[in-house]
């Protein structure tokens, strides 16, 4: 049997020293702006009605 390489892994991950990279926070901010525009449509609607 072939012998198995065994990759040293982190066991504890400190998610507070992670730096995103520019490109993940506009990906983030994208996402945050498309729901909070979903969540106010229903008021736009409600301000601007048809006559």
């Amino acid at each position: 049997m072939a012998e198995m390489t065994i990759k040293k892994r982190p066991k504890n991950l400190d998610l507070t020293t992670i730096q995103l990279p520019l490109p993940g926070k506009v990906s983030i901010l994208h996402r945050v702006s498309g729901a909070g525009m979903f969540i106010c449509f229903p008021l736009l609607l409600w301000l601007f009605p048809q006559v």
